[in-house]
């Protein structure tokens, strides 16, 4: 059923000045809004709010997040007060309409009737805007792109961030000058290279370990150094690439800067390169076979994971550190091969091909028109992808390169859910061998299951550390196949992540389980009802809680002063627990509210569960920097809805876990905002199997006014929702168990 148009999300921002002018409020703000929307019979769903941010800053949390909801589709509308509280800057605000229109969210304003584009006529208008727009972007960037080659012409460098070894030291047209400690550093890189000894990954970590960083404070790595070695700058050459991806080509002109090369020495590296490239396969190293290399990434950062064979057992490792990025929590870890190739290994044994799929698929590839179609739409998105990456190798997304990072994810995303032409041609072949595969998975060479999982598959997402299978994307074509697996969810087109029983999570030692929950609780006495029922005894502790154990035990052993212990109360969570009989001395002071506490007033600061479901994080974030002392630690378990798509609840309300994870911080997020505000990060995620009994589930789903989830869900999801359950519970009985996980994050943050 067509659900109404009428889900509404709120947004609110007050710069620094602002906080106590009349009407201006976020308070004034929100009343305002929610009369509006009253007005028209609007429900709003979520509220989004940037508290002391200029409205020419793109950066907010609040906005961010609002933008991500609405690509979740968890709203229908986005409601502002007025539109300098969406942005101050009329390029931002273009862009802003450019994305709701794209995505067809409408848009309303409380104090502009004239940007009013919540019904479908003001959608069209919104999409015509940022069309317009789009021209205008193409527009400035085809006459930038004419002064840039120009500039070149001259010899001058366009970036505004210059090549490790220079610097800018005058205005746009004095060319930059050699950093004498860098250059000498970057001749004896390309010395090293030339010698043919040292391959990119030596010469990365030999410059990392030798202290030097590149220009975004990250370790190299041997793409870094490839980068550098094939750059013709360093040899007195700028270089204009529009129109060409590759690294040897593109128009060359004398640079006005001092080289810090030869063009001896550049002609001997490339030689290196060139050789390298072309070498005999006999003298090439032979590489095992692994039969997921290429397919799995990391589910937290989602990069590649590397394939690594050793006498102590295969892995799958995490490699960002080793590629220069500091930003996974999990970097450097690994997980033995055997546990993920065995949980791959259980979805693809239960793979089978429908009976009718080959006449399915005659019809599929005997429709040309419907080929025809396909294909132009592809060679569309391929030709816009193409255009914008010459747009960001000229440097015309430096100013802001998350704009290339949003338009490129749409653009793969798009070209995902959509199948070429030789894919449904091929499909044949990879049906015929998934026939034959499946009931021979076992007996099979790891070669012919590495290749089906290769035609199959466009990637799988692993938890390293617990070393579980999160989601696994068969290419559009094979979607039908893996929505016929009952342990499957589809948490989006073609995303499936499994869900296990408890005996076979057993049997494939994925996660940790719990005892079933065969009653309904008390939501008093528990935190984050009903998504979390009790913590995790080596969570809380019998005689002392863990984290505050480690956090004491440092301070002992550094000599340092204890300092005060606080803790945020929350009457669902067990307190903080300290053995005095080992630190008598110790004594947890509670409070309610972080404004009791002076500035720099606390050595530990414990504040279970409140991060996520604060209504402004980043102001919470500020708000503990201000009350822990230098070195203090902030300590917190709270949820991770982004990680348990699982859970029982949001296996019937998916509405529910799209807003949850719209309104949270993953993983990623969460690590990273803390870093980016001046934390030492430690971070630890754990998922745990906890069934529930299907009477207790809906008997819980019908509290609805006491779960946060389900209230702010329409009422027409919410009893779809509810029935679907019911018939669940009638066919398969009170007791039947509803398999559920629960995702919790420990996490530590010391005060920089």
């Amino acid at each position: 059923m067509l659900q109404q148009m009428n889900r509404v999300a709120t947004y609110a921002r007050v710069s620094t000045g602002m906080q106590a002018e009349d009407g201006k409020s976020l308070a004034a703000q929100k009343a305002e809004m929610r009369e509006f929307a009253e007005a028209r019979d609007w429900e709003i769903v979520a509220e989004f709010v940037d508290a002391g941010l200029s409205g020419t800053n793109m950066d907010r949390p609040g906005l961010k997040n609002a933008l991500k909801a609405a690509e979740k589709g968890s709203y229908d509308i986005l409601l502002v007060h007025e539109l300098s509280r969406l942005s101050r800057r009329l390029y931002d605000t273009l862009g802003i309409f450019e994305k709701l229109g794209r995505i067809e969210i409408g848009f309303a304003s409380v104090q502009e009737p004239n940007f009013n584009f919540s019904n479908p006529t003001g959608r069209l208008v919104l999409t015509m805007l940022a069309a317009l727009n789009q021209y205008y972007v193409d527009l400035l960037k085809m006459h930038t792109a004419k002064s840039k080659r120009e500039r070149a012409r001259r010899g001058l460098y366009n970036a505004s961030i210059t090549p490790f070894g220079y610097e800018h030291v005058g205005d746009a047209d004095t060319p930059p000058e050699r950093v004498p400690e860098q250059a000498a550093i970057v001749k004896e890189m390309f010395e090293k290279y030339a010698s043919g000894k040292y391959s990119f990954q030596q010469l990365a970590e030999w410059m990392s370990d030798a202290g030097y960083r590149t220009r975004s404070g990250r370790r190299f790595s041997k793409d870094t150094v490839a980068d550098m070695i094939r750059n013709p700058f360093y040899k007195g050459k700028v270089w204009y690439r529009q129109g060409s991806h590759s690294q040897d080509e593109g128009e060359i002109f004398d640079g006005q800067h001092e080289a810090i090369v030869s063009p001896q020495l550049w002609e001997l590296c490339r030689r290196v390169r060139h050789r390298r490239r072309v070498s005999p396969r006999t003298y090439q190293p032979q590489y095992r076979a692994y039969l997921l290399n290429g397919l799995v990434r990391c589910d937290i950062c989602g990069r590649k994971l590397r394939a690594q064979g050793a006498k102590a057992g295969d892995y799958y490792r995490e490699m960002s550190v080793q590629r220069g990025f500091l930003d996974c929590p999990v970097g450097g870890r690994g997980v033995r091969m055997e546990e993920i190739d065995g949980q791959v290994g259980a979805v693809f044994r239960q793979l089978r091909l429908p009976s009718d799929w080959q006449d399915e698929l005659a019809e599929m590839v005997e429709e040309e028109e419907e080929l025809d179609t396909l294909q132009n739409r592809h060679a569309r998105l391929v030709a816009e992808r193409r255009r914008l990456k010459q747009m960001k190798i000229r440097g015309e997304f430096d100013i802001d390169p998350d704009l290339y990072r949003r338009e490129h994810t749409r653009i793969q995303r798009e070209l995902a859910e959509l199948p070429a032409e030789a894919e449904i041609r091929g499909v044949g072949f990879a049906s015929g061998v998934i026939d034959e595969l499946t009931d021979t998975w076992d007996d099979a060479e790891l070669i012919d299951r590495r290749d089906l999982l290769r035609l199959a598959l466009r990637q799988i997402k692993v938890d390293v550390v617990q070393g579980r299978v999160v989601t696994i994307e068969p290419y559009p074509v094979f979607v039908p196949l893996f929505r016929e697996l009952p342990f499957l969810r589809e948490l989006g087109f073609g995303v499936f992540h499994p869900v296990w029983s408890e005996d076979e999570a057993d049997a494939l030692d994925v996660m940790e389980s719990r005892a079933p929950i065969t009653e309904v609780p008390d939501p008093v006495n528990v935190p984050d009802w009903p998504l979390v029922l009790s913590l995790p005894v080596d969570i809380v502790g019998k005689r002392i809680t863990p984290m505050l154990s480690d956090w004491l035990k440092e301070r002992r052993r550094a000599d340092k002063p204890l300092g005060p212990v606080v803790e945020l109360t929350n009457p669902r969570v067990p307190g903080l627990k300290v053995d005095v009989r080992h630190w008598p001395d110790v004594i947890i002071n509670s409070v309610t509210e972080l404004s009791e506490l002076e500035d720099g007033s606390v050595g530990f600061l414990w504040t279970p569960f409140a991060l996520q479901r604060a209504e402004d994080k980043a102001a919470l974030v500020e708000e503990v920097k201000r009350v822990l002392e230098k070195g203090g630690r902030w300590a917190f378990v709270d949820v991770l809805p982004a990680s348990m798509s699982g859970h029982w609840l949001y296996s019937h309300f998916s509405d529910a876990w799209e807003n949850d994870t719209g309104l949270t911080w993953d993983a990623f997020e969460l690590y990273n905002e803390l870093r980016g505000a001046g934390f030492e990060v430690e971070l630890e995620r754990t998922t745990l199997q906890r069934d529930v009994a299907r009477e207790v589930a809906y008997e819980m789903a019908q509290q609805r006014r006491r779960c946060p989830q389900l209230a702010i869900l329409p009422d027409e999801t919410y009893e779809e929702g509810l029935a679907a359950l019911r018939q669940v519970l009638e066919r398969e009985g009170n007791e039947a168990l509803e398999i559920s996980e629960l995702t919790l994050v420990q996490l530590t943050a010391d005060k920089g």
